[in-house]
């Protein structure tokens, strides 16, 4: 069992576990390869070269959560309660 990048325009688009052998047939209008061990969705294939997708930015926490969570707390909810409430 092998791991396949099944590829369209040149990105990879999603991976399937696959025998190589079994009937299965890959969505039309895409290619289908072997995967390299650090590829995957989103990687482009330029040639012979695979470029990893740019990584988002870390999501940074709004200040107002902090403050909301310290004000709950306060009011003597526990951890658990805060939690629940501000995510």
């Amino acid at each position: 069992m092998n791991t396949y990048l099944i590829i369209e325009d040149n990105q990879v688009i999603n991976t399937v576990l696959w025998d190589g052998v079994s009937e299965w047939t890959p969505p039309e209008g895409t290619t289908l390869v072997i995967a390299p061990t650090h590829v995957g969705i989103g990687w482009t294939k330029n040639g012979s070269e695979w470029i990893a997708p740019e990584r988002l930015p870390e999501p940074q926490e709004d200040p107002n959560l902090e403050s909301a969570r310290a004000k709950l707390a306060a009011l003597g909810l526990t951890e658990a309660e805060v939690a629940a409430l501000v995510k």
